[in-house]
């Protein structure tokens, strides 16, 4: 039921209502003139109708070339074996070798039908031969002339082509989101800082180590330790202390020289639990907002073949305006969808959440919100180069298999080069074709 409903749609009223009134007006006309089968007037205006202004006339001047090989082939045949089966079966081998040969094949059914009426009439008389070119005239000429009121669909096309834009800015805002979320979080390991920071960790680390110690030796027992031993003979205060005070000094100072350090420096291994905390976070927030891409996609492939088809449908009803620039555009976004694709599918292949794929993903966020017909990318290319630039500095990575991550994620920045370029290509091209008109207006 539902495939009957979609098949309905399809279903052009206007082309059925210019076809069923073009064909009773060609009979009409046909039967007022007194002309023999007038009905073949009907079926060539039929014929002649088509989806486009273009077509229709291009298809009427090839059978229009076809109906006069016709006849000389006719004349040829009939006059040589007859106007028997025999020799109308050497016309049709003939002449639709010669239609085939010329790409006149559009105009081999109706001329066919009308060189049956020789056929009938057992001769080829001027009297008939214009008759048929009559019938010809009729049919063609309703069917043209009807064919002229195409309507055309340049709003309505306009307001989808707005609409399928907005949808290409949520799919790009998806990928950034999907670049983000990841089951886990990959912290690369910062121990390749430069020699100072590592200094600087230290320093902090045995200062640390200092104040505890400090704070862990009471007021107290200093002033014992300062009656017992005399100015001279100086003992230090960890041997007045206890021995268990000793151990629970040394337990309390190793505990926090590994806090210290925790905080400090990543473990090359594992992610500190600081990280993976900020990890859960950076999930949590882009949780519930990722969509099924793949879905996105393919509705937009079709989406857009539907348009392509209503932009060739409008060019091919426009006589003598340039209507090449909104079927340039679409096809343009159509190689676009495909680098999204190729995007999506190296986005994939990244399980983990890469402090390097932030940056990116914020571009491809800046991109969406910068989409638009008008705009000529280059701040766009610019911006991305720097991004690339900024990547030249970056620590090397300290495994495998960041390594291959992060090579995806080159990748992926290669791609949006590409997505940027088809647009650039597609403004010289409309800028060199003298297009520029369509964005004025």
């Amino acid at each position: 039921m539902i495939n009957i409903k979609h098949k309905l749609k399809k279903i052009n009223l206007l082309f059925l209502v210019k076809a069923g009134f073009g064909s009773a007006a060609a009979i009409l006309l046909a039967e007022s003139l007194g002309l023999m089968y007038s009905p073949s007037a009907g079926i060539i205006t039929l014929l002649t109708i088509q989806n486009t202004k273009k077509e229709t006339i291009f298809i009427a001047a090839k059978r229009i070339i076809a109906f006069v090989l016709a006849i000389m082939v006719g004349l040829a045949i009939f006059n040589l074996m007859g106007y028997t089966s025999i020799a109308f079966g050497a016309f049709v081998l003939i002449f639709v070798g010669l239609c085939i040969a010329l790409g006149l094949g559009d105009g081999i059914s109706m001329n066919a039908v009308l060189m049956t009426h020789f056929l009938i009439e057992k001769h080829m008389k001027f009297s008939l031969i214009l008759n048929e070119v009559f019938l010809l005239l009729i049919g063609m000429g309703l069917g043209i002339l009807i064919n002229m009121l195409m309507p055309r669909y340049k709003d309505r096309i306009r307001r989808e082509q707005l609409a399928f834009e907005e949808e290409m800015k949520h799919l790009l805002r998806g990928l950034a989101k999907a670049l983000r979320s990841k089951d886990a979080c990959l912290l690369q390991d910062n121990t390749q800082a430069n020699t100072k920071d590592e200094v600087r960790v230290k320093e902090q680390v045995s200062a640390k180590e200092q104040v505890s110690a400090k704070e862990l030796v009471s007021a107290k027992e200093e002033e014992s330790a300062k009656e017992e031993v005399s100015v001279k003979e100086e003992v230090s205060v960890k041997e007045l202390v206890s021995t268990k005070e000793q151990v629970r000094v040394k337990e309390q100072v190793n505990e926090k020289e590994e806090v210290s350090t925790n905080e400090l420096v990543y473990d090359k291994e594992e992610a500190s639990t600081k990280d993976n905390e900020f990890s859960m976070q950076l999930m949590q927030e882009v949780s519930g907002q990722v969509y099924d891409i793949s879905a996105d996609l393919e509705h937009l492939n079709t989406r857009l073949a539907e348009l392509l088809k209503k932009a060739y449908e409008d060019a091919g009803n426009t006589l003598l305006t340039n209507t090449k620039y909104l079927v340039s555009y679409l096809e343009m976004r159509k190689l676009q969808i495909d680098v999204l694709q190729s995007i999506h599918s190296h986005i994939q292949r990244i399980p983990v959440i890469l402090r390097q794929s932030m940056p990116i993903a914020d571009f491809m966020e800046h991109t969406a919100n910068s989409f638009h017909e008008l705009n000529n990318v280059e701040e766009l290319l610019k911006e991305l180069g720097e991004l690339s630039g900024n990547y030249k500095y970056e620590t090397l990575p300290s495994t495998r298999v960041e390594f291959e991550y992060r090579a995806i994620l080159f990748q992926i920045m290669k791609e949006m080069e590409y997505f940027l370029h088809i647009k650039q290509n597609f403004v010289i091209e409309v800028e060199s074709k003298g297009m520029i008109t369509y964005w004025k207006e």
